[in-house]
């Protein structure tokens, strides 16, 4: 069973500028998302689509800390994105380093690694081929295109929107949240790396949530200690032994 999604970058932190970056979650069941949702779990790898299997639609995604009930939207499932704020057309993302924390595990997930907007007939990656989707996962962008903030339109860059309400952002993937034992949080905090810029600067980093902080040792993995960047809460279904104290209690109250 995979753990929850982490995101490491090989990359050190720069010294940090005022300006911001947000990493936050969405519910699918929300407007913003995908077109086509077939292939939302599958990892893009820059040439082996039709070229519309991955674009977004036009609404805004909703900045906060969604509520997935699995219980009665079992095919429910999060959207991962990453938006500048206030800073400066040019900015480009090389490198991000997140880690889950142990609370949930993922059930399925995809991280977009590929422009395929083009098909077969000459896409390219959006990370370089040395990033990997496994836990622990690496997004690098140094000699790739990585995610640049700038005015264009929706979808002229792989999965970003540029002109929107005067807001940039990009999707970096999906999560399918493990359906089972009853309720918990999934949590992506910065790693020891956070996330690089080129050119010798690095963001803040903002949360779609609390600023909360939560030790990274709860993985046994010490160098892991730092504030969320994206959080989400589950409901799924109950261990069964937790079902089984339930129907008890439903019955007991039934013969009062």
């Amino acid at each position: 069973m995979k753990k929850i999604l982490g995101i490491l970058a090989g990359l050190a932190l720069a010294s940090a500028v005022n300006a911001d970056v947000r990493f936050f979650f969405t519910s699918s069941l929300d407007a913003a998302g995908l077109t086509d949702t077939t292939h939302a779990f599958n990892d893009t790898d820059g040439g082996q689509t039709d070229g519309a299997s991955y674009l977004l639609n036009d609404d805004l995604p909703t900045v906060g800390v969604p509520t997935l009930d699995l219980v009665t939207n079992p095919d429910a499932f999060l959207y991962l994105w990453l938006e500048f704020e206030a800073e400066p057309n040019g900015r480009k993302v090389q490198g991000i380093n997140l880690v889950g924390n142990d609370q949930g595990n993922d059930a399925d997930r995809g991280i977009y690694l590929g422009d395929d907007t083009l098909g077969d007939t000459g896409s390219k990656l959006r990370w370089e081929t040395s990033s990997k989707t496994t836990d622990p996962m690496t997004l690098v962008g140094v000699s790739a295109p990585g995610i640049v903030n700038t005015n264009k339109a929706n979808n002229v860059n792989f999965l970003y929107n540029g002109i929107k309400n005067g807001r940039h952002y990009a999707l970096l993937g999906a999560i399918k949240p493990l359906n089972e034992g009853g309720e918990y949080d999934i949590r992506l905090g910065l790693g020891k790396n956070g996330v690089s810029y080129a050119n010798n600067v690095a963001p803040n980093v903002k949360t779609g949530g609390d600023e909360e902080q939560w030790n990274g040792a709860v993985r046994d993995e010490p160098d892991y200690y730092w504030s969320t960047a994206a959080d989400a809460h589950i409901i799924a279904v109950p261990e069964p032994v937790s079902m089984l104290l339930l129907a008890l209690a439903g019955l007991a109250l039934r013969r009062r």
